[in-house]
């Protein structure tokens, strides 16, 4: 799992592969916390998980608490790259409740198109 805040374009890019444990979702937790705090309100989030495979119950609960945090983070626009998995798409919508909605994309270039499209 990566985290990388880009405070210039104000916008935190998340990359979910592979198996996740619970401390490796521990661990990015932290990254992405310390990233939101680097970055203005309205703030961007691309959540690159195309190569993500579902989680167990300990690790779904950590992503739903990084969620509400993003959530809470007053977060203008959120892009995820789907997933190949249509199993492990649908468990990252139900892992917690937001406000804020998911713009979804196929691939990297259009998931920036669609941020760059909102500057």
């Amino acid at each position: 799992m990566n985290v990388r805040t880009d405070t210039t374009r104000n916008r935190i890019y998340i990359t979910r592969s592979g198996e996740i444990s619970e401390d490796e979702a521990t661990r990015a937790s932290s990254k992405v916390i310390s990233g939101l705090e680097k970055l203005d309100p309205e703030f961007a989030v691309v959540n690159d998980v195309t190569e993500y495979e579902p989680v167990s119950q300990e690790t779904k609960a950590e992503i739903a608490k990084v969620k509400r945090v993003i959530d809470d983070s007053r977060v203008g626009t959120v892009v995820r790259v789907a997933p190949e998995s249509t199993i492990a798409n649908a468990q990252m919508d139900r892992a917690g409740e937001v406000e804020y909605d998911v713009e979804v994309a196929d691939g990297v270039e259009e998931r920036l198109r669609l941020l760059d499209a909102r500057e």
